[in-house]
């Protein structure tokens, strides 16, 4: 099964932004979201997954520095859960030799 084949068609929610041979940057449609995901290979022939995501700041009311998106402060727990989670449980699936290919 490929990876992420059980989201769905998720362009309705997701654009791409940029892309090169071996990173794609998405947008959240509508919000100040951005993910980025890149491969590269490794020294023993197999294939790293590279990712990261952001919230832009919202550009501060008195023309002061940027601050964060009040979306942001108010997920920012959730998501370090979250992303904490489906860590552990990519590197037990990975452990256990349930390793995609």
């Amino acid at each position: 099964m490929p990876a992420l084949a059980g989201l769905g068609n998720m362009s309705h929610v997701l654009a791409v932004e940029g892309r090169t041979s071996s990173e794609l940057l998405l947008v959240v449609k509508d919000a100040p979201f951005r993910t980025w995901l890149k491969t590269e290979p490794t020294a023993a022939g197999r294939c790293r997954l590279l990712f990261g995501s952001a919230v832009l700041p919202q550009a501060g009311s008195t023309g002061g520095p940027p601050r964060p998106h009040w979306l942001f402060r108010l997920t920012e727990r959730f998501h370090i859960a979250y992303a904490k989670s489906l860590l552990r449980a990519a590197a037990a699936d990975w452990r256990r030799g349930k390793r995609q290919p």
